[in-house]
């Protein structure tokens, strides 16, 4: 009973901790981007010969002509929204399309972080205290290796490299917290 009521509770305070923590770093994420970019629309906006002297230093760099260099300058120019986009991308290396929706990353990471506690606690629900330990690990490892194994998917890594991989991963993060607290038990013995 304890070990499942515990073990709720930290399930639902990492939800909503990892959840919250995603959500705000994404969320920061875009509110930097667009501070830059009404900063870079400014620049524009007040110093247009400047903003096409950086454009120019930024196609030199690239190796192109002379030539070539004012050509693109000033049809890229010619458009205030390529311009800006232009100087985004090329100047300070932010591309607008990369920045996903922080409610959705919070939703899913907070989502994902409830599985990953929850599964562990299974056991405890179903069997006897004896076996509920070593069936816990033993789910804890294969979710891992599967998470592990599933990433290869976009990642087109060996699936079982990776999934190694994860499991070793957790195992060294259980380890350390199992270390903590057995020296943070001592401390008050």
């Amino acid at each position: 009973r304890v070990i499942v009521i515990s073990g709720l509770a930290e399930a639902f305070a990492q939800t909503l901790s990892m959840g919250f923590g995603a959500y705000l770093s994404t969320k920061s994420e875009r509110e930097f981007y667009q501070r830059e970019i009404a900063r870079e629309r400014l620049e524009i906006e007040t110093a247009p010969e400047k903003e096409r002297d950086e454009m120019r230093q930024i196609y030199r760099s690239k190796g192109f002509p002379e030539d070539e260099v004012e050509m693109v300058v000033v049809r890229v120019t010619a458009n205030k929204e390529l311009w800006l986009k232009e100087m985004m991308m090329e100047e300070l290396g932010l591309i607008e399309e990369r920045f996903d929706d922080p409610l959705k990353v919070g939703l899913l990471i907070g989502a994902s972080s409830f599985v990953g506690a929850f599964l562990p606690i299974l056991p405890y629900l179903f069997l006897e205290l004896r076996w509920a330990f070593t069936a816990s690990v033993a789910l804890a490892a294969l979710a891992l290796f599967a998470t592990g194994a599933g990433k290869t998917l976009l990642t087109k890594k060996v699936w079982w490299s990776s999934g190694l991989e994860m499991v070793g991963i957790g195992l060294l993060v259980s380890v350390a917290g199992y270390g903590i607290g057995h020296f943070l038990s001592a401390l008050w013995d």
